[in-house]
């Protein structure tokens, strides 16, 4: 695995976000100012179901669901919803019960952990002492080495995907290059999710980590790693993302 290795964001720790297990009732803190994130780890979210007077708007989006409590206006003053609220979380088929409380605070995290309880008591065994950082660090160096056990989920992909950067003075950079996505990988129990895909060059080019800081190629990227920097015509690099 090449040494080149672009760690962001290392001040925000998923491991202090809240896990809640599947088939009970958990009590979770929700902002009631702020969009709040379900991220079901085991894999899509199908479905949330919840009571639409209780004022509040659910968006879903793969893995995750987006919590957003509605504030009405009394008079001049605003007024925060503070009532519980009970949420129904279809995640990889599996029901999860939320019983939501709405407080004034920082936007919430809540993962969605009911997966093989083995496997995520093996996560937490071995990358638990680990420092973000660190937990980065392996995992790229795990994916890029094909060390995959049953502590991961592995969805195989062959898409080609087309990037449309912010910046339009790297609009010819990713017209000339195909991007192929692979597979994704999830470390079960963690909050830490990689996509891996296949860069072919059109025509020699060279390319840096910070090339692919780019919206289309995930939203919370965390670490970024290129196999190779100086592409001929027709040759390929792996590219490694980590969200």
């Amino acid at each position: 695995m090449k040494k080149s290795l672009l760690l962001l964001l290392l001040a925000s720790s998923a491991w202090a976000d809240v896990k809640v297990p599947a088939e009970h009732s958990t009590t979770v803190t929700l902002s009631n100012t702020d969009l709040n994130r379900l991220v079901c780890e085991d894999g899509e979210i199908n479905n949330v179901f919840y009571s639409e007077e209780k004022g509040l708007t659910v968006a879903i989006e793969g893995h995750n669901a987006f919590v957003k409590y509605l504030i009405k206006q009394t008079g001049d003053e605003p007024a925060y919803i503070t009532t519980s609220t009970e949420l129904h979380v279809i995640c990889d088929g599996k029901t999860f019960t939320l019983i939501a409380q709405p407080t004034q605070g920082n936007a919430k995290t809540v993962r969605l952990v009911g997966g093989n309880q083995t496997a995520l008591n093996n996560t937490i065994k071995r990358y638990g002492g680990l420092d973000h950082e660190q937990r980065l660090v392996t995992l790229m160096r795990q994916i890029y080495r094909n060390e995959l056990d049953d502590n991961f989920a592995v969805t195989q992909y062959a898409d080609p995907l087309r990037v449309f950067p912010a910046d339009v003075k790297k609009v010819p950079f990713f017209e000339n290059l195909s991007i192929v996505k692979q597979r994704e990988v999830r470390l079960l129990g963690v909050g830490l999710r990689a996509t891996e895909y296949q860069l072919t060059a059109r025509y020699p080019m060279r390319l840096t980590e910070t090339d692919f800081l780019e919206a289309d190629l995930g939203h919370q990227i965390a670490a970024i790693t290129v196999s190779r920097f100086a592409l001929k015509a027709g040759e390929s690099a792996r590219l490694i993302i980590i969200q």
